[in-house]
């Protein structure tokens, strides 16, 4: 009995250890190992912010989708994240097309949806379109090959914790570029 004890007691050791290496092997921080070449920068109250292609695990995926895919009423959303960084820009549209697009809190306050027009959050601080003056305008200089490239500006409000608001206008975007984001349709 003592020895098949032992016996039995070697084999769940191994099989112990052999699921702790593999786990460690699963969830090591190291992300995707073909970096993607399209990146979003900009300023964020006059400090410079960029979001690539994640190099951690735990980091969003830097791209250009259509939100709902293959419908209409649709919208195209670009989402990343960085250090303490996490941007989401939307552009209410079923085709995407070179061009200007401007959202401003009239836009919000007509339909809901928009109010993630541009949202970004920096340093946990989320910032959004939501009083008068508030914008968000887009260019979109570039669209082939499933690449975008383009411009952005806005002009933000802070959300308070737990509830409200801060500062109206208070956070500014400025100098913003789309450099040759993916897009997936």
């Amino acid at each position: 009995m003592k020895r098949l004890f032992i016996k039995y007691g070697v084999y769940l050791s191994i099989i112990f250890i052999s699921f702790n290496l593999s786990c460690k092997k699963s969830n090591s921080n190291s992300g995707p190992t073909t970096p993607d070449p399209g990146f979003v920068e900009f300023k964020i109250n006059g400090t410079a912010v960029k979001v690539t292609y994640p190099t951690y695990a735990y980091e969003q995926l830097l791209l250009f989708s259509k939100v709902p895919p293959f419908r209409t009423g649709a919208r195209y959303s670009l989402n990343g994240s960085g250090l303490n960084t996490n941007i989401e820009l939307n552009i209410f549209t079923d085709t995407l097309e070179t061009k200007n697009y401007h959202y401003d809190s009239v836009d919000v306050a007509g339909y809901p949806d928009y109010v993630i027009t541009l949202r970004v959050t920096y340093h946990g601080q989320t910032s959004i379109i939501n009083y008068k003056d508030d914008f968000a305008d887009f260019n979109i200089s570039s669209h082939k090959n499933s690449r975008v490239s383009g411009t952005f500006t806005g002009k933000l409000t802070p959300e308070a914790i737990p509830i409200g608001f801060g500062e109206a206008g208070s956070i500014n975007i400025t100098e913003g570029k789309i450099n040759d984001v993916k897009v997936v349709y």
